[in-house]
């Protein structure tokens, strides 16, 4: 993805510039069970949006065979 120039408006300066460009990696800690079968994702005009529901069940518990 490469950042598009704005179209030039003359002089501007800035006080405060929130939002970088270019490649980032941000990753957060999740406290809650999170049900991530139901997971979403959307990037929309440069946004990303992540849905991550709560688990409302007590996970179900599996076997693993052992060979």
């Amino acid at each position: 993805m490469k950042r598009q120039q704005p179209p030039d408006r003359g002089v501007a300066t800035y006080l405060c510039v929130e939002r970088a460009y270019g490649h980032f990696r941000r990753e957060i800690t999740v406290t809650v069970p999170i049900d991530y079968k139901q997971a979403k994702a959307e990037l929309k005009d440069g946004l990303l949006k992540i849905q991550l529901p709560k688990l409302t069940s007590k996970p179900e518990a599996s076997v693993i065979p052992i060979l």
